[in-house]
This record gives C-alpha cells, structure tokens and sequence, in this order.
C-alpha cells in the first residue's frame, strides 16, 4: 500500500513539473468523461425512454431540456396549420428537419451565454458531450439496449411505464452528474443550472433543473393536446379530448424527477460540511488556510476534565474536500477531537473554484 502511495506521489510530482503533459492529461481525462456522460444519456434514452423493438418505436416519454423546447415550437408550427410530415429527400421529414434544426438555434444562445458567463473550457467540452452523444445514439446498436425487451417483449416491459421511467431518470442523472463531476455539462437545460445556481447559491443544480424541465413538459403537453383534439378550431368539447398525452407526461416529471434526485445525491461540489475541531495544536488553523480556499474562526475553550486550554476552530468546507481536511487534521494532531455536521445552506462569502 505504501509503495502505492509513493508511486502516487511521483506520478502527481513529475505531472505538477511538467505543464503540457499536465494540461494534455487534463484535457484527456474531460475528453473520457464527456464521452462517458454522452453514452449514459445515450443509453437510457434509446433503452428506456424511446425504446425501439423489433424495428418499431414504442410510447417515448416526452423530452425534456432543450429537445424540449424544440418540440414545443414544432408543435407551435403545426398548430398554425404547416403538415410536418412532408418528406425533404429520401429519408428526413419536414418534423425531423424542424426538431433538429431549433435544437441547434436553442442550444447556441445557451452555449453562448456559457462561454461568457462559465468559462471557455465548460463550453468547450459541453459542446464535445452534446456532439459525442449524436455520435452514441447513432451507433449504438439496438441489440444492446434492447436486452431488457427480450424476445419481442415478452415480459411488457416496455409498456410498464414507471420502471422504465425511473431507470431512464437514473441514466439521465448519472449523466449529467458525470459531466458536471468533469467540470463540463451534459449541454441544453444542464447550462442553465449551473448558470442560475451561479446566481442562487442555495439551490442545488437537481431541483433547479426539474423545475425547468416541468414548465416545459406542461406547455408540450397542453399544445399537444390542442394539436391532438383538432387544434384552435376545434369544436370538440373538453370532455371528449383524448388525454393520452397526459399520462406520459406524468411518467415523464417521474423520470426528471429521479434524474434531479440523483445528481443532487452524487454530486458533491454544492454540498457543504461544518468541521468543529477541539485541539491543543495552536499551528492547525494555519494549516487548514494554508491547505484550503476557506477560512475559519477560533474559540478559546477549556477541556472539563483536562483544565487545559484549548483551541475549538469551526469551518465550513465542500463535501469533497472533506476527506483531505480530516486527513491533514489527523496528520497535525492526531489527538484532535473533530465533529462534522451536514450543513444545507451557506449565507455569505464561500469560496468555491469557478468552472474553467
């Protein structure tokens, strides 16, 4: 174990001595990670949340995000009276055309607004994780996401609806919690997370997102009804409407809402810790400063059974530099006695690394 650590210590000298590879490395490791969010978003979209067995194409929930957005004015084109099922050469339909082409228009001035306001390598690698997931969904062979609707669905599971929609939450959760861990976003949506829990500090990036995600489902899900049920004109009553839609709009605030859950539940960069150490070592709050972008405050106390004077030093740290911090404490003073309690919001200057 110990010559492991050795080996560690020289690897992360020889990189911290040399730039380029350093940088090089870095980039390669956010190369590996966008590529990983990209398949895991890949996969849970064409295993569960549009599935497609046997060469047909079961009940997709509806998408949320800025695929969302897109299908909202698509639905806003048909319901002023355009036929999108129009073919544009052999292959692609007028729908298919206008989906992806306001998926590009939307995400550009979100991709734009990240650069200016996140930083230029988050745009960057958004950009590689939105391009590397066309690629994935592209390639991804039916046979592999199809494992769970064996022999033409013989089990149903493709018309078991919250399974599908809790597992396609995970996918997506796992996702964007991968991206965001390698400093980059899944793209769309996920921007606007960060870009507004930049602003509201004490809002996680999860629930941010999910309320997002609702208002846009809801506004799908009435013009798809409208569409549906003869559209403006239609002089069918309300209680006659086919609200079919509805239902998977539902299982769909489902699926967003275990996704939110997850990446709130992985994702540690928010989350915050209280350290409440009671030591003899007057040196260990200079440590603490010295290791870590935070600062900390010093109580002069006296142990009850002791009479001794001590030190009780509080400071608040992001939960993942909390195993770093109980180590160099332990190092400093192996005698320290230290206390840690979860903490859910933070008023005030708290230093957290921006996003490059």
């Amino acid at each position: 174990m110990q010559q492991i650590k050795r080996l560690r210590k020289r690897i992360e000298d020889f990189f911290y001595d040399h730039d380029v590879l350093r940088t090089s490395g870095e980039y390669i490791w956010m190369f590996f990670g966008a590529t990983l969010s990209a398949f895991l978003l890949a996969y849970g979209y064409k295993a569960f949340s549009a599935p497609t067995i046997e060469g047909v194409e079961t009940h997709a929930f509806v998408t949320s995000g800025a695929s969302g957005v897109s299908q909202i004015l698509v639905k806003i084109v048909e319901l002023c009276g355009v036929d999108t099922s129009i073919k544009i050469g052999e292959t692609t339909t007028l729908f298919y055309l206008l989906q992806s082409g306001f998926y590009v228009i939307v995400n550009i001035p979100i991709l734009l607004l990240a650069f200016f306001k996140i930083g230029k390598k988050f745009t960057i690698f958004s950009v590689i994780n939105v391009l590397m997931y066309f690629v994935i969904a592209n390639i991804l062979p039916d046979g592999v996401t199809n494992i769970f609707y064996s022999n033409g669905d013989t089990f149903g599971f493709a018309e078991s609806y919250l399974p599908r929609a809790l597992f396609a939450g995970i996918c997506t959760g796992l996702s964007t919690s991968v991206a965001l861990v390698f400093n980059h976003s899944a793209g769309g949506i996920d921007c606007v997370s960060v870009m507004v829990q930049k602003k509201t500090p004490g809002k996680s990036i999860g629930k941010i997102a999910l309320s997002i995600n609702a208002v846009i489902i809801t506004i799908y899900t009435i013009l798809n009804m409208i569409h549906f049920n003869g559209g403006f004109n239609s002089s069918k009553p309300v209680s006659e409407w086919d609200l079919s839609s509805v239902t998977l709009s539902l299982y769909t605030l489902v699926y967003c809402y275990t996704g939110s859950v997850v990446v709130d539940a992985v994702f540690a960069r928010e989350k915050k810790v209280q350290l409440q150490i009671i030591t003899d070592v007057e040196e260990l709050p200079d440590v603490l400063i010295a290791y870590f972008p935070h600062s900390c405050t010093i109580v002069r106390g006296k142990g009850a059974y002791t009479k001794k004077d001590k030190l009780v030093i509080y400071t608040v740290l992001s939960s993942f530099e909390q195993k770093k911090a109980l180590k160099i404490i332990h190092e400093t003073d192996p005698k320290a006695f230290v206390t840690l309690t979860r903490v859910s919001q933070v008023f005030g200057r708290f230093f957290i690394k921006p996003r490059g």
